[in-house]
């Protein structure tokens, strides 16, 4: 998940400005977007989010054919 994460900032660092604040906060965003992301999905796959969850993740699980 820190290797995606470093990479979006990697890509984004090249695209915008990261001296300025706004796109900064911009580049911020979609890091913590990415990384929740992947870390969501991690969680799913590996059953992470059933154990802490219960019975309530599996209609998540069910609309993400998983």
């Amino acid at each position: 998940m820190a290797g995606i994460v470093f990479g979006a900032e990697s890509v984004l660092a090249m695209l915008v400005d990261p001296e300025s604040r706004f796109q900064s906060i911009l580049v911020i965003a979609v890091c913590v977007t990415v990384g929740g992301a992947i870390y969501g999905l991690l969680a799913l796959k590996s059953n992470l989010a059933k154990m802490l969850f219960g019975r309530r993740i599996n209609v998540l699980r069910e609309k993400l054919q998983m």
